[in-house]
């Protein structure tokens, strides 16, 4: 189907970085070149880095919480992927990286007790998010001693971090954090 638009003459543009959150403030730059319209690009750009300045701002100084994203699949996150900057960009310091993790990979309840997180984040089930906070196997666990286990809705956008006031991953790990 590619070959068949490009003979038809249709310019046709590849996006293939969407791992992190600064791919996706790349794609949207990018977009905003291929339009022409690098100044309405560069809004939810320049508003990306002001959300954060203020994150940073007020989270300064703080002592950072371990966080651990982990999912109904057994899969948690570390760096190179966008969970992984929001998680540190909303103040947190992701546990699952310390550990070693990049990218997706998959991780049981042993695991879990040995990173014993400050905080868990799961972004798919509530009810999962239950299950964790009454798990007698998980009872040792910081996050889950503490009432700290949190279901992050994943459905609204990662790219959230640059819309203006919509809640979203970033904002709601943060309150989470705080």
């Amino acid at each position: 189907a590619v070959h068949q638009l490009r003979d038809l003459g249709v310019v046709l543009y590849t996006f293939a970085d969407f791992a992190t959150v600064e791919d996706a403030l790349d794609n949207i730059a990018r977009i905003g070149a291929i339009t022409g319209d690098e100044q309405r690009a560069q809004a939810p750009i320049d508003e990306s880095y002001r959300r954060y300045g203020k994150i940073a701002f007020r989270i300064a100084g703080r002592q950072r919480p371990t966080v651990l994203l982990w999912d109904d699949w057994g899969t948690t996150v570390g760096p190179g992927s966008s969970a992984h900057d929001i998680i540190e960009l909303a103040g947190g310091r992701n546990v699952a990286a310390e550990h070693g993790i990049t990218g997706w990979q998959t991780i049981d309840a042993e695991a879990v007790i040995r990173m014993n997180p400050d905080v868990i984040i799961t972004p798919y089930d509530p009810a999962f998010a239950e299950r964790l906070k009454n798990d007698p196997v998980l009872a040792s666990v910081k996050a889950v001693q503490d009432g700290r286990v949190y279901f992050v809705d994943h459905a609204v956008p990662a790219t959230c971090i640059p819309c203006s006031d919509a809640p979203g991953p970033s904002s709601s790990i943060t309150w989470f954090l705080s």
